[in-house]
């Protein structure tokens, strides 16, 4: 049996994290985030439960939030609550497990900026990180969707993915910690609960290593993912000028998906990719982005992106030393609608994984994205003057790895509107006037 209190310590020391400033732990109450909990409480953490009731199971929900504010009590955590019906906040198309993700994390990079946190930690496991894997396998995907999940990512940690569900079930059990069941997870109705109840245990009935063996696929692969994307960068260094990509020297779709996700954020799938490479020698041919913008192939070989929905054009540099894709979504919205979103707490003005401007304000303007320079400055919402981008990224104390990952976003005069994931300029915001409001989100996945 995994050693979980070690292992979780370890984990922390290992990112270099200070005891002394709170953590936040994402807490359903469920035995995966209870034992996170106390797991950290052992290694020394100073705990802060973030705890969402979305409203989905009536007094199921409320039982759930009842036990995590005890446990909190119990243990001398903080606590912090966010109920909303994540049913009336579904936006449209939004599947309900998608809109309860969105909200979900939203509010915990408000929570990360309000109470200082130096991390939020998670508690997907093995057992998660293997079925994400099948359930991408399945449907169909590139190297990213089988790489599994990345035990730190942002402000997020995973201290749990070397931890397998049969560990911190035993790890409870020795403690008598009780925690709760989520009803909905016994019901075979979504995929994954399939995968987990049916599929997985019949697996490892003829295969008993199976866990073992796509564990360490999962690992070789997030391998091949670096190099790949090292591979990537190296060709959008070459390729990719004032917002245009010249596609040659390639019929890989792999790169080609990659390298739109990061020009076209949320990119192409590698259907697209394959049509785009069948077709590019023609002129002005349209492939569809995921978000539904269009991707447009300009003149021979170039390509750049325009969206549909209002009249932005956003171009996107080369962001050079990026480990990772950058995925950002743009979408525009009604001030009524912002204001609601506000009012229950799920917009955090100061610009974490979302930003707000006012759209009218930016109609007809060019918004670009590009990486963050040396050098660079932002007039910060609530502040007044500028201040320089490293030191909000000091004082955020992001290693230099994950500075080199920070992507800004600039208007036509090159100021800067918004540190993607870290601030927002007070530029162009969102007053009483408002009747259109530009989002930028940055996505996790």
């Amino acid at each position: 049996m995994v050693e979980i209190d070690n292992e979780v310590k370890c984990f922390m020391d290992a990112c270099g994290f200070d005891k002394l400033r709170p953590v936040g732990v994402a807490l359903s109450g469920g035995a995966d985030s209870v034992a996170l909990a106390l797991a950290l409480k052992a290694a020394g953490c100073n705990v802060v439960c973030l705890h969402v009731n979305f409203g989905l199971r009536g007094v199921e929900s409320d039982a759930d939030t009842e036990f995590c504010r005890d446990l909190a009590l119990k243990h001398g955590f903080m606590f912090r609550q966010l109920s909303v019906d994540a049913a009336k906040e579904r936006l449209g198309g939004e599947s309900i497990e998608m809109a309860c993700r969105r909200l979900r994390y939203d509010w915990f990079e408000q929570m990360a900026c309000q109470e200082g946190l130096q991390c939020v930690a998670v508690a997907h496991h093995s057992d998660d990180n293997e079925e994400t894997m099948m359930l991408n396998l399945l449907r169909g995907t590139g190297v990213a969707g089988l790489r599994g999940m990345q035990a730190r990512r942002g402000i997020y940690v995973r201290p749990l993915l070397n931890v397998g569900r049969a560990d911190i079930e035993a790890y409870l059990k020795c403690r008598g910690q009780s925690y709760r069941v989520d009803s909905s997870n016994l019901s075979n109705d979504y995929r994954r609960n399939a995968l987990r109840n049916e599929i997985l245990p019949l697996i490892r009935r003829y295969f008993p290593d199976a866990d073992r063996g796509l564990l360490t696929t999962i690992a070789h692969i997030a391998d091949v993912d670096k190099l790949l994307n090292k591979q990537t960068g190296e060709y959008l260094a070459q390729r990719l000028t004032d917002g245009k990509l010249m596609i040659d020297s390639t019929d890989d779709c792999e790169i080609l998906v990659r390298a739109t996700t990061v020009c076209f954020p949320p990119g192409v799938s590698h259907t697209t990719a394959a049509d785009i490479l069948r077709n590019v020698d023609r002129n002005n041919a349209r492939f569809q982005l995921a978000n539904g913008s269009e991707l447009l192939l300009f003149e021979r070989r170039l390509m750049r992106l325009m969206l549909q929905s209002e009249d932005f054009e956003v171009n996107f540099e080369a962001a050079e030393g990026v480990d990772e894709p950058i995925r950002i979504v743009a979408e525009v919205i009604s001030a009524e609608r912002f204001h609601v979103a506000r009012r229950s707490g799920e917009v955090a003005a100061k610009g974490g994984r979302a930003a707000y401007f006012d759209a009218d304000a930016l109609e007809g303007r060019m918004l670009t994205l590009r990486n963050y320079r040396r050098g660079d400055s932002i007039r910060p919402f609530g502040m007044v003057g500028k201040r320089l981008v490293s030191d909000l990224l000091k004082e955020a104390r992001m290693s230099q790895n994950e500075r080199n990952r920070v992507a800004v976003i600039t208007d036509e005069k090159g100021e800067l509107l918004w540190v993607a994931g870290v601030r927002a300029s007070g530029l162009h915001k969102v007053t009483t006037d408002t009747k259109k409001v530009l989002c930028l989100q940055l996505s996790e996945n």
